[in-house]
């Protein structure tokens, strides 16, 4: 009977040890558990209301398998992780903290990286609409694009890309300083000619896209190259194009020397003696061809050829010198500020330049090859695709309208 008794008594007591051990669920919105009413007891005022309302709902998330249920966590365990640390919480409800803080992270991750996934898709399909674009506006004409953009829109776009400026009172000499420009920042002849791959080269989803190639460069600063097939002068640093501005060069093929030379002088309004068949001019008169910025090549001492300014803007693009290189007064007034003495120029023409290791062009995309599609059988079916092919191809041919204010 005692045996019996101890029995009972130990299974009691064991009973008892499990109903301590345990943790208390409660179904959410029921009555609060054991850790609830923990941290009621623990936890004064609103906190410890919210902290036990949200426990039970956690606890009775976690009861019914719902872990997801992270706002309920959130509200339950916020409160008493904050105030007590995690040695504030019951075991069931640390494991739950902890359990929500990892999965809210990997949400988090998941997140991120589903809007970087869906940013790269974007990018990509913004990338292939505007090499549609480019493409489709290779293959216009230059009526075509007459037709289709003004000259007003032309000379906005030059304004914008930073061509156009208003440097001089005549607008028509403004305008052809924006066209040599343009053709010199894309490695076109600077012809002054607004034509068609000019015109293309202004538009918003431009196919014309210009190509430096060096194989060796003069220098990991700054160095220049000037083309005599196109009449621009180019500033590298290192492999890169620093920037690009229409020149002008001898009158004749041979009066500009080619070679490589180096910056060996620079001056601030120079005198112009006059050349040995005019009247020399004094430094800083408007009438004096070398303007007011000249930096003296190293063939002839520093003296004789050299790099400078105008007075006579009209003759930027063409071959008009005597054989030094003429710059737009504000160009060559720019770089005067940043280009130092000693910096390599390398002079001569696309054929001489490429024996240099430098090659200076421009491409133009090509339009898409067409590709007839395959004949559906006959029949509904085949009727709504061919309307649908050629609902499709309608809307291809519409024309390309990049500014409506300024058609």
């Amino acid at each position: 009977m005692k045996k019996i008794k101890y029995v009972i008594c130990a299974a009691l007591f064991a009973a008892l040890l499990v109903m301590l051990a345990a943790p208390a669920f409660a179904a959410p919105g029921g009555a609060t558990g054991a850790g609830a009413t923990n941290a009621d007891a623990t936890y004064a005022g609103d906190e410890a209301a919210e902290w036990a309302a949200g426990a039970a709902a956690a606890e009775g998330a976690a009861a019914a398998g719902a872990y997801e249920d992270f706002g309920a966590i959130l509200s339950g365990y916020t409160y008493a992780s904050q105030a007590g640390g995690q040695d504030a919480l019951s075991p069931n409800q640390s494991f739950l903290y902890r359990y929500h803080a990892e999965v809210q992270e990997r949400r988090e991750y998941e997140e991120r990286k589903r809007q970087e996934e869906e940013e790269q898709r974007l990018a990509a399909e913004e990338e292939r609409r505007l090499e549609e674009m480019r493409r489709r506006v290779a293959s216009l004409t230059d009526a075509e694009l007459s037709e289709l953009y003004s000259f007003d829109y032309f000379v906005e776009r030059m304004r914008i890309l930073g061509y156009y400026r208003d440097e001089y009172s005549s607008t028509d000499l403004n305008y052809r300083n924006a066209v040599i420009r343009l053709q010199a920042a894309t490695n076109m002849r600077t012809d002054a000619v607004l034509g068609p791959v000019s015109k293309k080269a202004l538009l918003e989803e431009s196919p014309v896209m210009a190509h430096d190639e060096v194989s060796t460069p003069a220098s990991s600063g700054f160095w220049i190259t000037i083309n005599k097939s196109t009449n621009i002068l180019t500033i590298y640093q290192g492999a890169e194009v620093y920037g690009k501005y229409p020149v002008a060069t001898g009158r004749s093929p041979g009066l500009t020397p080619e070679g490589k030379y180096s910056f060996v002088t620079k001056s601030v309004n120079p005198a112009w003696g006059g050349g040995g068949y005019a009247s020399p001019v004094a430094g800083g008169s408007p009438s004096n061809p070398l303007g007011k910025r000249w930096m003296g090549l190293s063939i002839g001492g520093g003296g004789r050829y050299g790099v400078h300014g105008n007075a006579a803007p009209n003759s930027i693009g063409t071959y008009a010198s005597a054989g030094c290189v003429r710059m737009i007064n504000a160009d060559v007034e720019y770089i005067f500020e940043f280009i130092p003495v000693g910096t390599p120029v390398w002079i001569g023409t696309d054929s001489r330049l490429a024996d240099f290791g430098i090659r200076q062009y421009y491409t133009i995309a090509e339009p898409p090859a067409y590709e007839a599609p395959p004949e559906p059988e006959p029949g509904p079916e085949a009727d709504a695709a061919r309307e649908e092919r050629e609902a499709r191809e309608a809307e291809r041919a519409k024309p390309i309208i990049l500014d409506e204010d300024l058609i």
